[in-house]
């Protein structure tokens, strides 16, 4: 008989406590409005629309097709090998770049995106929960500081979360296509010296060493469409990283599994964009595969670390924290899949757990790059620079826009912006894609080896690797995306 998952929850005197050390002081909340308003006025200057642009946009919201891949496989797949592409349309159903700008694409899956085919996504567990009602889902969103949804909306919200995709099922025919199973084999990465933890049943270990906060180029994202989540919790993680600290609290129960005897927890801050109110979301210490060998192969089917083989699960226990901040009534596995869409420097300003700090979107639409120069780079007087030498001071993130110029790019996808560099006079973005792979082609695209000079140190970026970051020449980002967001 399957163990029931026990409940993720703080104690209230405990949460009373944080939320009392969060709440501003009256010098910091006339601070805050300060800033607020020195963004606002900015802004106006560089001609960028209004912030309520964004009623009329799509949010950012594609599964990672590598990760999707390899969870169907139950394999990793050496990517870098071209064949890894071919076996990737066969297996999803279609060509990379249909996957990624497709509106029928199946990275869609679990978003009702204007009367798109709905298709299940069947979790990771077969004991898996229904939806919680519409009655419950309405006192999870409907706290006490956001404005209340309508029915018609809450509906709507409900909607999204019976948009998926049969992973099982899709599975099933993957592995039983015999000649697929023979070509992939000179593509897939010996699991040979990874960290198995084979004494552990049905879960790995996350808690090895305390968290791994510092390591953004760890930060993968997994089967759901959440990408705006990873791309901000990689540039939290580039620009403060020591924000993302976790506390820890060990249950010493009996006859409890080893995870169950730890939880980690962590304090978001609500915004209005996501409907959430501030308050704290708890990770047990588990993280979750999908497949009939997925022990041993280790396909996270969620959010994980691009080396968590090796006992690094960072990324994948900070999902779990933020979807049960975001979805308390959902089971873990269940909040995860929910999170679907959403917006990039929205997910980096929750994930601070400041409440001083607020956020923007510089709208890119009929900017000039002029402008664009001025926003980044500074004027000297009114307008600061977003940059030390050359990365970002603050957690920065880019949002694609749907007619793109360049190949390569996926709509609707949040990027994170990690700085530049310059090469024969031209000035370069720095861009990571929260998949760890998938870069744009193309000319305005630098494809050479470059060293980039932060406080004396430097830092290697290989550009011509795909290993998802890129540089992007500047006259090229107004074409290929549609705003760049800040938390500051």
């Amino acid at each position: 008989m399957a163990k029931k998952e026990s409940m993720l929850s703080l104690d209230p005197k405990r949460l009373e406590m944080i939320m009392a050390e969060k709440r501003l002081s009256p010098k910091q909340e006339e601070a805050k409005a300060r800033k607020i308003e020195d963004s606002k006025k900015a802004l106006e200057f560089l001609g960028v629309a209004k912030n309520d642009q964004v009623k009329k946009e799509v949010s950012d919201g594609l599964i990672n097709p590598f990760a999707l891949t390899e969870t169907l496989l139950e394999a990793e797949l050496n990517w870098r090998d071209p064949r890894s592409m071919d076996i990737m349309s066969r297996v999803l159903g279609a060509n990379y770049e249909d996957l990624i700008t497709s509106k029928d694409s199946i990275l869609l899956a679990g978003r009702n995106l204007g009367g798109r085919k709905e298709v299940e996504i069947e979790t990771v567990r077969s004991n898996t929960r229904g939806l919680e009602s519409l009655e419950e889902i309405k006192k999870s969103l409907n706290d006490f500081d956001m404005p209340p949804l309508s029915d018609q909306e809450l509906e709507t919200k409900r909607q999204e979360y019976v948009s998926k995709l049969n992973l099982r099922e899709k599975k099933e025919a993957v592995l039983s296509n015999t000649k697929l199973r023979k070509e992939i084999r000179d593509l897939v990465i010996p699991s040979s010296g990874r960290d198995t933890q084979s004494e552990l049943p049905s879960f790995e270990v996350g808690f090895q060493g305390n968290i791994v906060h510092n390591k953004w180029d760890n930060v993968i994202q997994g089967g759901v469409g959440n990408c705006y989540f990873h791309a901000g919790l990689c540039a939290v993680a580039w620009a403060w990283p020591g924000l993302l600290n976790m506390d820890v609290d060990t249950l010493l129960t009996a006859n409890a599994d080893f995870a169950d005897n730890w939880r980690l927890w962590k304090y978001f801050i609500g915004t209005t964009d996501h409907q959430t109110s501030s308050g704290v979301g708890v990770s047990k210490n588990r993280i979750y595969y999908f497949g009939t060998d997925a022990k041993r192969t280790g396909q996270a089917i969620f959010g994980h670390s691009r080396f968590g083989h090796n006992g690094e699960y960072w990324t994948g226990i900070m999902e779990q924290a933020y979807a049960n901040w975001r979805f308390p009534n959902l089971r873990l596995d269940q909040a995860i899949m929910t999170t679907n869409g959403g917006w990039g420097e929205t997910a980096a300003l929750e994930l601070t757990g400041d409440s001083t700090c607020t956020s923007e979107r510089f709208w890119l639409y009929n900017i000039s790059e002029a402008n664009l120069r001025t926003y980044l780079f500074g004027n000297g007087s009114n307008i600061p620079s977003k940059f030390y030498e050359w990365k970002t001071i603050t957690p920065m993130t880019l949002s694609a826009r749907k007619d793109h110029t360049l190949q390569g790019i996926a709509y609707p996808h949040a990027y994170t912006l990690l700085g530049y560099t310059t090469y024969q006079g031209r000035t370069y973005l720095i861009i990571r894609n929260p998949w760890g792979y998938g870069e744009p082609s193309g000319q305005g695209v630098l494809s050479i080896r470059d060293w980039v000079k932060h406080f004396g140190r430097t830092t290697w970026f290989n550009f011509p690797l795909d290993d998802g970051i890129f540089a992007l020449d500047i006259s090229l980002v107004m074409s290929n995306f549609r705003y760049i967001g800040r938390v500051f």
